[in-house]
Parts: structure tokens; C-alpha cells; sequence
């Protein structure tokens, strides 16, 4: 009676094994030569460069990786690594090799496509969306953001302002001409229904979504900003902004921002 095909390659398999350990402890096998180690070398290489091989072992690697117990090993070496002070993963030398090696891999185009994808994908799972939108997202303002503008927010008002502010944002001194188009006029405190003047400030679109974030500091800064008359004009010859108004300026011991930006 013949055994079962598994059994057979099971022996076959056992039996190389044993005919590989014999050869590696033998000096004077053939396997042991540098010759032969190097034409298998060559031949590892070959075989890995190939897109199937790999493709297959890529999906081979995760599906170890993803095993409870080879996760929970990686994590016991990585708490044990992080806790000697005299591991090589601790020295200054290897992290810096390994930041200079995140960044350049982080800044490779088909990285940076594959990053966004999964944040794609994860953002619109709806156990994220739950978290991350309505009233349990950081900025949550009570749905300030659907309510439409007044009647009187209109191209002129905003041209005004634009007008008054010499067409420059008032944050970084970003100009009409390198933003390519016409810049966004702003709200101080948030309210959409406030046209007041005062309340009303030019900036470009980068800078009007970076206030959108700490939007108690941006109010303050701004209202002071006005209270002193304090506006961003861009100079004649192309060069860095200047101050313009009769102001202060950010060098002044009244002001309370020094440090947030400082202008001139």
C-alpha cells in the first residue's frame, strides 16, 4: 500500500533537511565553497527581482506579520529594545538614519499616492466619520459652516476691504499676483452676519484655512491688529511686505503676540 502524497513530501522534505545540516557542518563540502555560495546568491537575487516572486512573498510577509503571535513577539523585542539604554536602537546614530530613511521614503510619489488612498479609505469608514464630524470634531461651531452669508456680503464689500487691506493678506503678505486669484476676506469673530468693517480682514486661501484652528488666538490677534490700525501692503519693487497705518509695530511692548508672526 502506497502512502498519501502529503506524507511522501513530508519525508522528502525531512530527509533534505538532514542532507543540509550534514553538508553544512562538512569544511570540505562543495556547499561550503565561495563559489558555490555565490552562484546561489546570484540565483536568490534573480529569482526575487521577478514581479511574481515579489508580489507572492509580499503577501507571504503580511499574512506572518498579521499572526497574534508573531505580533505579540515583534512587540515584546520592541518594548525590550526601547527599555536598554545600551541598544543600538537607542543611539543617537540610528535615529537619525532611520529619520533621513522615513523621510526620503515618505517623500516618494507612489508612497505619498499610497498614504493618501488609505486615508481615503479609513476616513470614510463610518465608525471615523462618527468620531471626526458634527459635534464631535475639534472645530464643531454649532454648524456655523452651512449657514448662508448675508445679502450685503457682496463683491463690493469685499473689494472694500481688499481695497483697504492693498490687496494683501494680512497674515503672511501673500499678494493678489501670487495668489493668482483674488483673496479671501475673512471674518474676525466668526459671525458671518457682522459686516463691520473692523471686523473684516484680508487673507490669502492658505492662511484663511490655518485660522480656522485656535480660533480664540486668531480672533484676539486680529482685533488687536485693528484696534492699532495695523495693515500688510506689499512694497513697490516686489520685495518683502511693510508695515503701513501709523502703527506700532509687532516690536512694541503693548503687543501680545510677539511670537505668533511678527511683520516688517
Amino acid at each position: 500500500m502506497s502512502l498519501p502524497k502529503d506524507i511522501k513530501e513530508e519525508e522528502r522534505r525531512a530527509k533534505l533537511r538532514v542532507a543540509a545540516k550534514r553538508n553544512r557542518a562538512d569544511p570540505n563540502s562543495v556547499y561550503n565553497t565561495e563559489e558555490y555560495k555565490a552562484k546561489q546568491l546570484a540565483a536568490a537575487k534573480k529569482g526575487k527581482s521577478r514581479p511574481e516572486v515579489r508580489a507572492r512573498n509580499s503577501v507571504l510577509q503580511k499574512i506572518a506579520q498579521n499572526r497574534p503571535e508573531v505580533k505579540e513577539k515583534h512587540s515584546a523585542a520592541a518594548k525590550r529594545n526601547r527599555a536598554d539604554p545600551n541598544s543600538t536602537y537607542n543611539s543617537e546614530e540610528y535615529r537619525a538614519r532611520m529619520c533621513i530613511s522615513q523621510k526620503i521614503a515618505h517623500n516618494r510619489p507612489e508612497v505619498r499616492a499610497k498614504q493618501a488612498a488609505s486615508a481615503k479609505v479609513a476616513h470614510n469608514r463610518p465608525e471615523v466619520k462618527a468620531k471626526i464630524s458634527g459635534p464631535n470634531h475639534h472645530s464643531w461651531n454649532g454648524g456655523s459652516s452651512t449657514f448662508p452669508y448675508p445679502f450685503d456680503f457682496n463683491k463690493e464689500l469685499k473689494s472694500l476691504i481688499r481695497e483697504r487691506d492693498h490687496n494683501t493678506c494680512q497674515l503672511c503678505g501673500r499678494i493678489r499676483e501670487e495668489e493668482g486669484k483674488n483673496l479671501c476676506v475673512h471674518h474676525i469673530n466668526y459671525d458671518k452676519d457682522d459686516l463691520f468693517e473692523l471686523n473684516l480682514v484680508t487673507l490669502c486661501g492658505s492662511c484663511n484655512s490655518k485660522v480656522n484652528k485656535n480660533r480664540n488666538m486668531w480672533k484676539d490677534y486680529f482685533t488687536f491688529k485693528m484696534m492699532y490700525g495695523i495693515t500688510r501692503a506689499s512694497s513697490s519693487d516686489g520685495r518683502a511686505p511693510r508695515l503701513q497705518r501709523g502703527c506700532r509695530g509687532f516690536n512694541s511692548p503693548l503687543c501680545p503676540f510677539l511670537g505668533v508672526a511678527q511683520f516688517g
